[in-house]
């Protein structure tokens, strides 16, 4: 009879509301410790990863830039632009200290524009034929962007026709859109604080010239520029000393 007594009573008991609330309870605790410890972790890596990809895109960045700057001619000159917008009439534009924009005649004669300010509506020309054209939003502010021109017999080149209109030999993003993952670029270059050498021209012009030009790279995460995520800077060196020009380059032409 005993044993029945106890049998009975061991298939009545079981988890009680009561326990169950309990048991919930703690649960629900333990969840928010845990929540609370991992999603600042979480955060953190997600941080730290945009950074190593930021950082990988300003390192191979420098490393075009650097490729590019041997290209640079003896025979030429860099011109640095304070401001290098789709705005900007660079055909008004004289040379500056430190800026957005540099310029540089290479091997093969042409002067080629570096950039991350954007582009304006430009045709481009293969000799006196258009034969197409970059619109202005094609290649947005924030991407590393060449542009070649021709020279003229007197060392200047066509940036824009009589009326106006942009021209060009070649438009060139160096990088697809993709590969800046959502980072926007600026750029900043400039002269070292004293020359490599001088020469004084038959006017008593005093002509600079320069081995390397200094880089400042920014990364930001916002199309208006402003949410740094990384900076880098570079030298870039030129093969051999290259004459510093500050006149103007940019001018109309005949196309």
């Amino acid at each position: 009879m005993n044993a029945w007594k106890t049998l009975k009573t061991h298939a009545k008991s079981g988890t009680s509301l009561v326990e169950m609330v309990a048991a919930l309870l703690i649960f629900s605790i333990l969840m928010t410790m845990i929540v609370a410890v991992i999603h600042p972790a979480s955060k953190i890596f997600v941080q730290m990863q945009s950074i190593q990809y930021a950082q990988v895109i300003l390192d191979n960045t420098m490393q075009e830039l650097r490729g590019t700057a041997l290209e640079a001619s003896g025979n030429g000159y860099v011109k640095i632009y304070g401001a290098c917008s789709p705005d900007t009439d660079l055909t008004r534009e004289e040379g500056a200290e430190t800026g957005a924009a540099l310029e540089f005649v290479n091997s093969e004669g042409y002067a080629v524009l570096l950039s991350a300010d954007g582009c304006p509506e430009t045709d481009i020309f293969l000799g006196s034929a258009a034969v197409g054209t970059v619109s202005k939003d094609q290649i947005p502010a924030g991407r590393l962007l060449a542009r070649y021109y021709v020279r003229n017999a007197g060392g200047t080149y066509g940036y824009q026709d009589k009326d106006g209109k942009k021209t060009a030999r070649a438009v060139h993003a160096v990088f697809t859109d993709g590969y800046y993952m959502g980072a926007y670029l600026e750029l900043e270059f400039s002269y070292p604080g004293t020359p490599d050498s001088t020469r004084t021209e038959a006017d008593g012009s005093i002509t600079e010239f320069y081995r390397c030009l200094y880089a400042d790279l920014r990364l930001y995460s916002d199309p208006e520029r402003t949410r740094l995520e990384a900076r880098e800077s570079a030298v870039l060196d030129f093969r051999v000393p290259i004459k510093r020009q500050d006149g103007f380059t940019a001018q109309e032409t005949g196309i």
